[in-house]
């Protein structure tokens, strides 16, 4: 993650305080995603706009990840039939 916000910094000089705890949020996939297509960035909004797109996709992951988790914890929705 820090390799990933100074190659962001060295880019594009001065990153705005609002981008760092989005990058730090991102899970290692999705920052190694970041650190191949900062490579492509051309200015800050193609940071901003990456960081839009993937973020709401991994949030949206997370959230498929934990319906498929809710049996495995005896969720009140999950129907056992054999009770």
């Amino acid at each position: 993650m820090t390799l990933i916000l100074r190659l962001l910094k060295r880019r594009f000089g001065t990153i705005d305080e609002s981008i760092h705890p989005q990058v730090t949020a991102l899970s290692l996939p999705l920052l190694e995603d970041l650190g191949e297509a900062l490579l492509d960035f051309s200015e800050p909004t193609d940071l901003v706009n990456w960081l839009q797109t993937h973020s709401i996709s991994q949030e949206i992951g997370s959230f498929r990840l934990d319906l498929k988790l809710l049996p495995l914890f005896g969720h009140p929705c999950h129907h056992d039939p054999s009770s």
